[in-house]
């Protein structure tokens, strides 16, 4: 059944492109998707520095409704999983609904035409009936406020905003910050440059990956024997999940990762003054776990330094810390994240992402029947689910003592879902409209001005929601 309402998605990462897709096989075709770039993929358009990968399995790392039998390995390379999306996107029609190199500026919500006004980078205006924002958050790298930064005379970048032209060997590097992305290219470029200090705020927990490469024989099996890439999914699925029980209710549990990072730091890092150094001081869990097995190989390496004392300011020629050590370098990158917080920690963010988009439908389709102007969350409904994360916050692991990025600076914790993803997934399966104001259609087409009490006025809520299809099963 084809309908006929305008739809503005903002982002093509997994969010934006899953929900055309969705939208396109519910009978929506009326879709205009705004991509600041100049292609799909978001985060893993971006983000291409040495050794960057995925550290969720492929086979769950990916759309229940697009699966690829063809992943090199256990866990995708960067390049890997950004060609998916692009094939996602050309697979399901999107890419000819796609607004590329076209930034939003403001979206504004006008009551009198139930419409949007989504304003351009290039000033032009876009309207729809239903705006849906998939921005995602790893799309705004994070350099710190360091003194002197804007005085260095070399090169500098951010992980996500590579200079492939900038040649590091035979280079004297400077590495600021030790989060999930230097994990990856400090191994990739310790062998190419001549020095390489990594600056050290807090050391982070570390353990094995448990990757391999897909033989070709496994590939081909995935390809040809129906069901056997949906069983690898449920598996990996099943493997995953029940970590969330150690972040959310039972901590102790995680007494087995720290087994792992112990005997993994101990394999690798022999010099008893460098281990000391890179064991965190934090519980384990209050900050992302990582995922690597030559990060610490590659810090015992002869030409690589770890620095531990703070930062205190960029000169022209290097990096000088609290101990009056001036280090000079030629480049410095900084691998210190982005302006964001971080998804539940222990699976697939592409799983609450479909169960998120799932939601969304069943909302777009309750506007759909043309009976209500627009959805709005009740402002009592909103508040009371935040607090009830906040309270199921202060039992998790994330409520330690710990500086992680989960904190803000004002100490509230903004993890976004501290349980398990098939309660996520259960939770958001149906949309209870007794949730929101639906605004009623005038005998014009109209909406109806009603003074409800109950209504948010100060608009600081979504006025879209989320749905799934009732016979869907987790993950599929």
């Amino acid at each position: 059944m084809a309908h006929t309402a305008s739809i503005a998605i903002i982002g093509t990462g997994f969010a934006g492109l899953g929900m055309a897709a969705r939208l396109k096989r519910a009978g929506f075709h009326d879709l205009t998707l705004f991509e600041k770039a100049d292609d799909v993929g978001g985060c893993w358009r971006d983000n291409t520095y040495p050794g960057a990968a995925c550290d969720v399995p492929s086979h769950l790392y990916s759309y229940s409704f697009a699966q690829n039998t063809a992943w090199s390995r256990r866990f995708a390379p960067q390049a890997e999983i950004h060609q998916y999306l692009r094939d996602t996107a050309d697979t399901f029609g999107i890419t000819p609904h796609i607004r590329f190199n076209s930034p939003v500026t403001t979206a504004e919500f006008d009551e009198e035409s139930a419409t949007w006004a989504i304003t351009l980078e290039d000033g032009s205006v876009h309207v729809a009936d239903i705006l849906i924002a998939a921005t995602g958050l790893l799309n705004r790298p994070l350099v710190p406020g360091i003194p002197g930064l804007d005085t260095f005379q070399g090169e500098q970048f951010h992980s996500a905003t590579w200079n492939h032209d900038y040649d590091l060997t035979g280079k004297s590097v400077a590495v600021v910050g030790t989060g999930a992305s230097a994990v990856q290219f400090v191994p990739a470029i310790a062998p190419r440059v001549a020095r390489l200090t990594l600056f050290q705020k807090n050391a982070a927990h570390v353990i094995p990956k448990p990757d391999h490469p897909y033989a070709p024989i496994a590939r081909t099996a995935f390809r040809r024997i129906p069901g056997l890439q949906r069983l690898s999914r449920w598996l990996t699925y099943w493997q995953l999940e029940p970590r969330g029980a150690a972040f959310t209710r039972f901590p102790r549990l995680l007494k087995i990762a720290d087994r792992q990072f112990r005997r993994h730091i101990a394999r690798q890092v022999t010099d008893d003054a460098l281990r000391t150094a890179l064991t965190p001081e934090d519980p384990i869990g209050c900050k992302r776990i990582l995922l690597s097995n030559e990060y610490y190989g590659a810090l015992t390496r002869d030409n690589v330094d770890v620095v531990t004392s703070p930062i205190t300011e960029v000169t022209p020629t290097g990096v000088r810390t609290s101990d009056g050590s001036h280090h000079e370098v030629d480049a410095i990158i900084y691998g210190t994240g982005f302006k964001a917080t971080e998804i539940l920690g222990h699976s697939s963010v592409v799983l609450m992402l479909e169960a998120q988009i799932n939601y969304v439908l069943q909302a777009v389709r309750r506007l759909a029947k043309g009976d209500i102007a627009w959805l709005e969350v009740w402002s009592a409904v909103q508040a009371g689910s935040n607090a009830a994360l906040q309270r199921r916050i202060r039992t998790s692991v994330w409520a330690q003592e710990c500086d992680s990025w989960y904190r803000t600076a004002a100490g509230k914790n903004t993890i976004q879902w501290p349980g398990f993803t098939f309660e996520y997934a259960a939770r958001t399966r149906r949309l209870d409209e007794s949730d929101f104001h639906l605004e009623p259609v005038g005998a014009r087409g109209l909406p109806l001005r009603r003074n409800d009490p109950r209504r948010n006025d100060e608009r600081e809520t979504e006025r879209i929601a989320r749905p799934a299809d009732r016979g869907d099963r987790w993950p599929r």
